[in-house]
């Protein structure tokens, strides 16, 4: 029978086994050396640490992974149920179990002991990050769990420990607060009813979206929680109940609040973004308005740039706690002896620019929330919204023939061209399925857009090439025939090897293109398909197994497809090859069972 030892060793042979191979770029953070020593000198000192202390270890790997969704975490953990919240003035205590209900409102000081900073300087370690406003956000939940502060050396018994706070008067106050799992925690703390007097960003959490309407500033409110579809109010009914009071009523403000939206299936997300960016009576400089925040994560921070990057809106509150660009789509695997579960992403999503190193997507109108305004049901970051005054965009205006001479199609990428043209309301560029503005002409040569800090322009009156200048990286585009075509276009016209090469290009060049994830090419695929384009939904659908040979749903739709089109030996082939990956692929054993029984 193995010992505590050997089990803790196996455990964490197997970690360092599978992190480097499921995690889709492991040393983009760390670096190889750093990975191994750390294992390595954790192994050496497994058998001088307690349980907690080795966990801690465990935990501690995880957030040196260095990405948001990447973490390991015991499936059980107990935690001390006073619930804190870091604002702009410090940590206060925001809710608690009926027997610590006093503390209310006081700001914490001291855990065991400990000064504050002491506490997060041992826990700040732990916690998983794609950058600081998401340490923000968890950290207080951190500085809760009695085994990471056992494991820390914060407190010595993990039952029990001293809070100490301190009141508006400066007057401290210590209490002794027992531990509880975090089950009957989350149970207790998330069936609290919701008081009729708080702000709106505190009401219905339990909803996926909602929406309401302000009659005395004409202001359309929309809560986004979840990006997920709510099975009991799917997004089609949702946004047709939300499009038709939009249209039958005067809106002079329409806010999107997604500062408690932790993500969700980005995917999701798309009709509710398209919604904004389509409805010209929302879609206005001055009328939209988007207030982010440090829990705005993942799946929302997708939905972020998605607006950010096609529509007119104005953004307030704090930074997002996801950067623009992250890892996500995180893979659970167990640990053999403890149990303690690893979360390893397996996607890079590239929701901006390839080049774009932005920690966060940050608002043009920064606020912090304070104790007070919490405690007094204040909400700044709407008021701010309310009492906001647009400014005209500063521009000149054109002749038909400076008009002409910018308008056109410029390279941007090997799949994806920067069109500019004079549309309903002016001048606009678009970069294919990715940026949509209008541009305001501040010279004949410069050009603002609706996008903070990002700008076009052309070089002494040349056009031959388009330059964009994004927060101080410059992208110089060459302008292409009106002939130019797609690799979309190439496929619709038949002309399906040019299409195929393309995409094999920009997997070269830029493998982390949204254009050409497994799921991106799928639902080209399926669009093909359904437009009895079989040739060239085939050659996508083999174009994705050829990307990810190691995913069964590439084998299944593409099995799906030869079905279609009556090719059954090559169906069978994909469908058996997608179950082999996939044990649990039903549809594949349903459609072979279905190509069988013809």
């Amino acid at each position: 029978m193995k010992d505590r030892n050997e089990k803790w060793i196996e455990d964490l042979d197997f970690l360092a086994e599978k992190i480097p191979k499921i995690h889709k770029s492991l040393f983009h953070s760390m670096t190889k050396e750093q990975f191994e020593d750390f294992v390595c000198s954790l192994k050496r000192n497994i058998p001088n640490l307690t349980d907690n202390q080795i966990m801690t270890e465990f935990i501690r790997l995880g957030a040196m992974i260095g990405d948001g969704h990447s973490r390991i975490q015991p499936q059980t953990f107990h935690i001390f149920p006073i619930k804190t919240y870091i604002f702009k003035d410090g940590l206060y205590a925001i809710d608690a179990f009926d027997e610590y209900k006093d503390v209310i409102g006081m700001k914490l000081v001291k855990i065991g002991g400990k000064n504050l900073d002491e506490v997060y300087k041992a826990i700040e370690p732990l916690v998983q990050r794609d950058n600081e406003m998401q340490v923000k956000s968890l950290i207080p939940l951190f500085m809760q769990v009695p085994e990471a502060l056992n494991g820390t050396g914060i407190i010595p018994d993990t039952d029990s420990t001293d809070f100490t706070f301190e009141n508006t008067n400066g007057n401290l106050r210590t209490i002794n607060v027992k531990s509880v799992s975090y089950g009957s925690y989350s149970q207790v703390m998330n069936s609290r009813p919701v008081k009729d007097d708080v702000p709106l960003y505190r009401r219905n959490p339990e909803k996926f979206y909602w929406f309401t309407y302000l009659k005395d500033t004409k202001t359309f409110y929309f809560q986004y929680n979840v990006v997920r579809d709510d099975p009991n109010d799917t997004s089609i009914n949702f946004l047709k109940r939300l499009g038709d009071f939009v249209n039958s009523h005067y809106i002079d403000r329409f806010v999107v609040d997604i500062r408690n939206n932790g993500g969700g299936n980005l995917f999701t997300s798309i009709p509710f973004s398209k919604f904004i960016e389509e409805n010209h009576k929302i879609n206005q400089r001055g009328k939209l308005f988007v207030i982010i925040g440090r829990r705005t994560f993942s799946a929302a921070s997708y939905f972020t740039s998605s607006l950010e990057y096609n529509t007119k809106a104005i953004f307030f509150g704090e930074p997002t706690g996801a950067s623009p660009n992250h890892y996500g789509d995180p893979q659970r695997i167990v640990l053999p002896n403890s149990k303690i579960e690893a979360f390893l992403s397996t996607t890079y999503w590239e929701n901006s620019f390839p080049f774009d190193k932005r920690q966060w997507t940050a608002p043009d109108s920064d606020i912090e929330l304070t104790s007070r305004d919490y405690f007094e049901n204040r909400d700044p970051v709407l008021e701010a919204v309310l009492n906001y005054k647009p400014e005209p965009m500063p521009q000149v205006k054109l002749t038909s023939a400076e008009i002409k001479n910018i308008t056109g199609k410029y390279e941007y990428s090997p799949d994806q061209v920067l069109e500019i043209k004079n549309g309903r309301e002016g001048l606009e560029f678009e970069i294919t399925d990715f940026i949509s503005s209008a541009l305001y002409p501040v010279s004949k040569d410069e050009f603002k857009t609706d996008i903070s800090n990002i700008e076009l322009r052309f070089d002494r009156g040349s056009y031959d090439d388009a330059i964009i200048d994004v927060r101080g990286e410059q992208l110089k585009l060459k302008r292409v025939n009106s002939n130019y075509k797609g690799p979309v276009e190439l496929l619709n016209s038949g002309r399906i090897k040019e299409a195929v090469e393309i995409y094999r290009k920009v997997k070269k060049l830029s493998p982390n293109r949204r254009t050409i994830t497994e799921v991106s090419l799928n639902n080209l695929g399926y669009e093909l398909l359904n437009k009895k384009k079989y040739d060239a939904a085939i050659a996508i659908f083999k174009l994705n197994v050829e990307f990810y040979p190691n995913a069964f749903n590439t084998y299944d739709s593409l099995g799906e497809a030869y079905m279609v089109t009556g090719q059954d030996k090559l169906a069978i082939k994909n469908y058996n090859k997608s179950i082999e990956l996939n044990p649990n692929n039903e549809n594949g054993k349903r459609m072979l069972e279905k190509i069988n029984n013809k």
